[in-house]
């Protein structure tokens, strides 16, 4: 993966306009943990940005900085304040009276490119820019860029441990900045909630060479959903009702009649169409959303970074190992909008799966058929259908069943696409298709069984490259699902593989951290004992040391007891009013 390398080589700090904070003329921005970033696009010349997706740069082995910090947050609340000061200074401009806090000088920066260009060009623009921000007394901005292009050998070879022969990859997908993944026209500011198949395809197919990208183009990319690590959390159909007796419990019932005999609250508005249904739903899992300003000022919702995505990818063995390999070489990626400003930088892990095992028969007289994904069918006359007796003909086709099953219950939704007008540029007909969540119950017309087994998993329709179409078939037996139990936050953030590199980043941030709340935390005792100890007394004052191992022992008990003694004593200057009060 290509990347512009950023050496500080002197203090580094930017006007307010990037990063608003109160009482602060220059500050720079962070993420949410408290680490810092250089807003990167915004600091290039057009020429650069115009051709080539540069992301935010960060601190060298972020990955493994973010996982610590993730923890040092949840073990010590209000701590981002302690993580940011790791990498940042600050001085006071008295004739402006307001402060300026910087980058210090001696860090590494790195931002990865997503996009094929002139990387000559670009070689000769980076050895231009000598500086970055504002110059300032004390504050120069000085900085050496490079650039790395991360030159892999993508030879074919067996991953390990998938010596079978495969049908499929499975992938995971974090955030590594906030992701907006709305359609043109149709939403607005708003962003989808699942990464849709379509735009991770046309990502890798833009950003591949011409041999890889064609085999991209007959491979079927599945929507990513939230996921707990293990599985994809699907879609709610769109007649889920909720259990008064374990409101852990979500059920759905799509039968004729009702068990007089169970307690619940039924959100049913009977067989009829429904096209508002959804607002009704009972809420599930969903991904957590922020809210995020363009560069031209726009507010938009945008996925939080950090969240896990699932999805997967059918294709030919031979064609999903070398995607396999190459994701592997080239891990993260830019999806959605506004990634020339820096958002929408994702990190991926794949995995090869054996061919499953399909099953030659599974007979059922009465099923469900859920749209796992947006479905576009269509009708005789090349327009849309919308209706579930077109899903119903598309699925009689399936099972070799022309005219043998009837609809006995319907929860139906309509989504109005304007997806194809965001395929790079490329504009396309408006079209309408059933939304995800739709479900319809289907019986056999005679009574006898039928052979499911064609749609316990598959995708029917047009699209079904771009994720569309996806159903699944539900034998109804008792007419009542289960559905997953509402995941808790904290088990759908990725684990990630750290490299060794990116472990010892992480411990250095633990070592200061922790070192520096002590050092406060041992000279704000002394600047309580400042009152009681002349001035010139100060540095011939006992050191209460058992006092001092105490406080140590709750953070690092390898800090000597010398170390401790000095703290204390600086403590006692009138001068560490501005570390100890620093935020």
């Amino acid at each position: 993966m290509p990347e512009i390398r950023i050496k500080l080589t002197g203090d580094v700090a930017f006007q307010n306009d990037i990063k608003l904070s109160e009482g602060f003329l220059c500050d720079v921005p962070v993420d949410p943990l408290g680490i810092p970033y250089i807003p990167l696009p915004e600091l290039l010349p057009e020429e650069v940005t115009g051709k080539l997706r540069v992301g935010y740069a960060f601190p060298e082995g972020y990955l493994g900085l973010v996982k610590e910090a993730d923890r040092l947050t949840k073990l010590m609340p209000d701590i981002m304040p302690q993580i940011r000061s790791c990498f940042t200074g600050k001085k006071f401009y008295p004739e402006e009276g307001a402060w300026v806090r910087f980058l210090r000088a001696g860090q590494i920066f790195c931002a990865s490119i997503y996009a094929h260009g002139d990387f000559e060009a670009l070689e000769a623009v980076l050895a231009s820019i000598t500086r970055l921000g504002i110059e300032k007394e004390g504050i120069s901005g000085r900085v050496e860029c490079t650039l790395s292009t991360g030159k892999t050998n993508r030879s074919h070879r067996t991953p390990p441990g998938c010596d079978l022969q495969c049908d499929r990859l499975e992938y995971t997908l974090m955030p590594v900045t906030p992701m907006c993944l709305f359609a043109p026209y149709a939403s607005g500011v708003k962003t989808a909630t699942f990464v849709p198949g379509m735009v991770l395809r046309d990502t890798l197919e833009k950003n591949a060479d011409a041999t890889l990208a064609a085999k991209l183009r007959d491979m079927t990319f599945s929507n990513a959903y939230i996921s707990d690590g293990t599985e994809r959390l699907l879609p709610l159909p769109l007649c889920m009702a909720l259990v008064k007796l374990d409101k852990r419990q979500l059920h759905y019932r799509l039968s004729s009649g009702k068990d007089p005999n169970r307690a619940e609250q039924d959100v049913s508005p009977g067989d009829a169409y429904a096209r508002s249904f959804e607002s009704s739903l009972t809420t599930f899992t969903r991904p957590e959303v922020e809210r995020i300003v363009s560069r031209e000022g726009v507010m938009y919702d945008a996925l939080c970074q950090g969240q896990m995505f699932r999805g997967t990818i059918y294709g030919e063995d031979a064609a999903l190992r070398e995607l396999y390999a190459y994701l592997l070489a080239h891990p993260s990626l830019a999806l959605g909008y506004l990634t020339q400003e820096g958002f929408g930088q994702v990190y991926l892990k794949a995995e090869l799966l054996p061919a499953e095992k399909l099953i030659a028969e599974y007979l059922a007289r009465s099923f469900d058929v859920s749209c796992l994904s947006h479905v576009l069918i269509m009708g005789r006359t090349g327009i849309p259908d919308t209706t579930a007796e077109g899903l119903l003909e598309e699925v009689e086709r399936r099972l070799c069943a022309p005219g043998k099953l009837k609809i006995v219950g319907r929860y139906m939704d309509v989504h109005e696409d304007f997806s194809w007008n965001s395929r790079w540029g490329q504009e396309g007909p408006v079209v309408r298709c059933l939304a995800k969540g739709s479900v319809m119950r289907l019986e056999t017309k005679d009574g006898l069984p039928v052979n499911i087994a064609p749609i316990l998993h598959a995708f029917v329709g047009e699209r079904t490259k771009d994720g569309y179409g996806e159903i699944m078939a539900f034998p109804a037996l008792e007419g009542y699902y289960r559905a997953a139990e509402t995941v808790a936050p904290e088990k759908y953030k990725m684990k990630l593989p750290l490299s060794f590199l990116w472990l010892h980043f992480s411990a250095k941030l633990t070592d200061q951290v922790i070192g520096r709340i002590l050092k406060k935390r041992i000279q704000s005792l002394a600047v309580s004992d400042r009152g009681d100890v002349p001035a010139k007394e100060g540095a011939d004052r006992p050191v209460p040391l058992d006092l001092l191992r105490f406080i140590r022992d709750r953070f690092d008990p390898t800090v000597s007891d010398e170390l401790l003694a000095l703290w204390y004593r600086e403590g006692l200057e009138e001068d560490t009013d501005e570390f100890i009060f620093e935020e």
